[in-house]
């Protein structure tokens, strides 16, 4: 299956100098008809395994067959995020595509939401799959964009991410975003692409109305602290943490 539409011109150039001047990047109708259609398959398939609900499922792309396993092999969208990762990164220390489904359905549209956070890739990649009719309660992507450089010192980012991450900050940054959402926030339509630096960039959604349903492919590539232990643990870490969530809310 064709991932992206073959008439599609991609200047990496512009993308990295759009990221740097504007944050984040819109790559419209980037995803062919066929491919959507087979990701919002695959995320009715998921509700009706795990209900309408909150739910995020880690490494779709994994599964053989799946929307989510045809995009992270696709080669043009790998040489995208690559060149675009070591234009910035003189050693990205790139692994696999990390890959998450995310799904907020349901009577509480608000789970999930307002959790700003940096991401620890150098570029996060968003493709909407399902999203709620664009009004106020859209889960619109909010991004507080390249507020920090990308670190040298693992350490570093993870007291930032202590000091940032908690909800009292994030609670302030709300306020911040609904005094002038048009400022910070981003309405994502299906079909499209959208690139921002995860690492640097503070962002998170806004809520959904209820019973509305928001599903997005999240990529992450290029690790700009390598092998560290303290990084793997920390991993490690969320990654049990998420199962535990996940267990609980099942």
């Amino acid at each position: 299956m064709t991932i992206s539409r073959a008439d599609l011109a991609i200047d990496t150039g512009k993308i990295v100098d759009d990221l740097n001047d504007k944050g984040i990047v819109c790559i419209e109708r980037f995803f062919s008809r066929d491919w959507l259609s087979h990701a919002q398959q695959d995320v009715r398939s998921a509700i009706e395994r795990h209900g309408e609900k909150y739910f995020s499922v880690v490494l779709p792309g994994n599964a053989k067959g799946t929307a989510a396993s045809e995009l992270i092999r696709d080669e043009r969208l790998r040489a995208l995020l690559r060149s675009v990762t070591e234009a910035v990164c003189e050693q990205p220390n790139a692994e696999e595509i990390y890959n998450v489904l995310r799904v907020i359905a349901g009577p509480d549209g608000s789970k999930g939401s307002l959790e700003f956070h940096y991401d620890a890739s150098v570029i996060s990649a968003l493709a909407p799959v399902f999203m709620p009719e664009h009004s106020e309660n859209s889960g619109a992507l909010v991004t507080f964009a390249n507020r920090r450089p990308l670190r040298r010192f693992v350490l570093a980012n993870v007291i930032e991410k202590i000091i940032m991450q908690n909800r009292f900050y994030r609670q302030r940054q709300a306020r911040v975003v609904y005094s002038d959402p048009d400022k910070f926030t981003q309405y994502l339509v299906p079909g499209n692409l959208y690139l921002f630096w995860g690492y640097r960039t503070f962002h998170g959604n806004l809520p959904c109305a209820p019973h509305s349903l928001r599903a997005t492919i999240l990529l992450h590539y290029g690790n700009p602290h390598g092998n560290s232990i303290l990084l793997k643990g920390i991993r490690a870490a969320r990654r049990l943490v998420e199962a535990v969530r996940r267990r609980k809310s099942e």
